[in-house]
């Protein structure tokens, strides 16, 4: 594992069981890739943070970033600030959030995980409208291929998420979805090369 995640982790005032899912979650999904499509300046929003961890290793990665990390689990939230000054953190509803004009906004396995399709349509449409031109929009999502990928992500969103029910949407429809939003130079690619997930990332500018 990237010895940067590790330092980061470490930051955490939090339980064993807690560091201990971070890590896990970088195995299964490279923070660290992620990161290196993120521009290295202006004002970035993470929509549905998290434990923070992903804002967190972009301020880390860069000073000259600013990072909004924004979740609605209160139990969460409370534990994402670790010390960075580039860092802020809210604990609001990003459906009911006004975003404020932001230069890249990333959204980490989120859209599957809102109450509708209309919804997804919705927030990205909140994005793209609060995007500075030129910006950039990136979300890592759930592949519906390779089939036996996607079933054991799904399984584990269940087991994580008992009773909630999941939006998912594959590479092409998220294409269409953003270009139909507006965005142009949408690009898709799969990213589940070393990963037992099916994650696939979606980009876009306005």
């Amino acid at each position: 594992m990237d010895q940067t995640l590790l330092k980061i982790i470490r930051l955490y005032k939090a339980s064993f069981n807690i560091k201990l899912f971070l890590l896990l979650r970088n195995l299964h999904l490279s923070y660290n890739r992620v990161e290196s499509l993120v521009p290295r300046n202006g004002l970035i929003i993470d929509l549905g943070c998290g434990y923070g961890l992903f804002p967190n290793l972009l301020a880390y990665k860069s000073p000259e970033r600013n990072i909004i990390g924004i979740e609605l689990s209160k139990r969460k939230i409370k534990y994402a600030d670790v010390g960075f000054t580039n860092t802020e953190f809210v604990n609001e509803d990003i459906q009911q959030l006004e975003i404020v004009d932001c230069d890249t906004i990333v959204l980490v396995h989120v859209l599957h995980h809102l109450p509708s399709f209309e919804s997804q349509e919705k927030l990205l449409m909140e994005c793209y409208e609060k995007l500075r031109k030129g910006a950039r929009i990136i979300v890592v999502e759930i592949d519906l291929r390779p089939l036996c990928k996607f079933w054991f992500t799904k399984f584990i969103d269940h087991v994580l998420y008992f009773g909630d029910k999941f939006y998912f949407r594959n590479q092409e429809q998220t294409r269409e979805l953003l270009s139909k939003t507006g965005y142009r130079a949408v690009n898709s690619f799969p990213f589940h090369e070393y990963s037992m997930l099916s994650h696939f990332v979606c980009t876009g500018i306005k």
